[in-house]
C-alpha cells in the first residue's frame, strides 16, 4: 500500500472517532499515526534533498504553509459562522477565543491553560475540540 494511503487511513480513523467515538474508542491514535508517517516523509525529503541555506529552509516551510493555511482558515471560518447561527450566546466568547487560538495555531496551549483536561467530560466540547461522548478519563 502506498504511504499516502496509510496517511489517508489514519485520517479516516480520526474522522470516524469524531463522529462515532463509541464504536471506535481508540480512534484518536490515528493522529499519532498520521504524525509519525508525516515525520518520516519530511525527514526522508530533508535527507535526500537537504537545505543548503536559510532560503531553502524558508521555501520548504512556506510550501507547507501555503498548503495547510487555506483549508485551516476555511474550517475555522465555517465553524465560527455555525457557532454564530446555531450555538447559544453563552458560549460565543469562549468558543470565539478558541477560534482565535486555532487561527494562530496555539489551540492546544489555550486549552492546556484554560481547561483542566482536553478529554474531560464535564464540559461540552467546542467545535474546535473532539465531540465524542465516550472518552477515556485518563491514561
Amino acid at each position: 500500500m502506498d504511504i499516502q494511503g496509510l496517511r489517508a487511513i489514519a485520517v479516516g480513523v480520526v474522522v470516524l472517532y469524531h463522529f462515532w467515538g463509541h464504536y471506535l474508542p481508540g480512534g484518536f491514535v490515528g493522529v499519532d499515526v498520521f504524525f509519525v508517517i508525516s515525520g518520516f516523509l519530511i525527514t526522508s525529503h530533508l535527507l535526500t534533498k537537504p537545505p543548503k541555506n536559510f532560503a531553502d529552509v524558508a521555501n520548504f516551510w512556506m510550501r507547507r504553509v501555503k498548503r495547510l493555511i487555506p483549508a485551516s482558515f476555511l474550517v475555522i471560518l465555517v465553524s465560527v459562522l455555525g457557532i454564530w447561527l446555531f450555538a447559544p450566546s453563552t458560549v460565543w466568547q469562549d468558543w470565539g477565543l478558541q477560534a482565535m487560538a486555532a487561527t494562530f495555531y496555539f489551540q492546544n496551549w489555550y486549552l492546556a491553560l484554560t481547561k483542566v483536561d482536553y478529554l474531560a467530560e464535564g464540559e461540552a466540547p467546542s467545535p474546535f475540540q473532539s465531540s465524542v461522548s465516550s472518552r477515556p478519563r485518563s491514561w
